[in-house]
């Protein structure tokens, strides 16, 4: 029997789009922000590292940036630059998303 992970990543993406939404509807105190979608994508990055000891670094990376973009109104001024950071992302995530998916189609494997 041959180990199969391949559907790690997507059951790990799904389940945590299921649980956001999920908290949306029934919590009063649930995050309503865009960072949780990387957040969620970060997480089922690790969920899949954990069995196949490939992608740790990027789904922390993506993790621990999106925390920082989710919770940046509370920061302090003193790194101010977070919030320039977080309103061009906000602005510009569609092209983000665009090249992001061109890189990934033309990467060779």
């Amino acid at each position: 029997m041959t180990k199969d992970y391949d559907h790690l990543f997507t059951g790990g993406f799904i389940f945590g789009l299921g649980i956001h939404f999920y908290g949306l509807l029934h919590y009063s105190f649930w995050i309503d922000h865009w960072g949780i979608y990387p957040f969620i994508v970060g997480a089922a990055l690790i969920i899949r590292a954990v069995r196949t000891k490939k992608g740790l670094f990027p789904g922390m990376l993506l993790s621990s940036a999106s925390v920082v973009l989710i919770f940046s109104a509370q920061l302090r001024d003193q790194i101010e630059w977070i919030h320039d950071l977080s309103a061009m992302i906000e602005n510009y995530w569609p092209l983000i998303l665009i090249g992001v998916g061109i890189w990934l189609l033309r990467r060779k494997q």
